[in-house]
């Protein structure tokens, strides 16, 4: 919406030449950032699932389930989903089925922090 009215006023162009940048890029950015409030709704029930699950199960694994986190929410499962897949893009967790990330409980700390830094 913001950027729309940049482009209208004609000050999309000269935002991009004062951050040396293109206005594609710039569009790239917008679109990557229209998500972000969606996502950060749900990060405190991701945290609050963890952590509550961390105590109570034994093993060297230990499961995520959308399902778990959201009950039959759509919009929580798509935004869990998100949160869990920028975790697998960095390595804490893995993708096994949909709806089901196993992380290792020797990373489970950092895991973690990471979620805590995005709140």
């Amino acid at each position: 919406m913001w950027l729309a009215s940049l482009k209208k006023l004609g000050l999309l162009k000269a935002l991009a030449e004062a951050a040396g940048t293109t206005t594609a890029s710039i569009n790239n950015a917008a679109n990557r950032m229209k998500g972000v409030g969606k996502i950060r709704r749900y990060l405190p029930a991701l945290l609050w699932y963890l952590q509550r699950r961390v105590g109570g199960v034994r093993g060297a694994v230990f499961s995520v389930r959308t399902r778990d986190v959201c009950g039959v929410d759509r919009r929580c499962g798509m935004a869990v989903r998100k949160l869990m897949m920028s975790l697998v893009e960095k390595g804490l967790a893995k993708r096994y089925r949909k709806g089901f990330y196993p992380i290792k409980r020797a990373v489970l700390e950092k895991v973690l922090t990471v979620l805590r830094k995005w709140v």
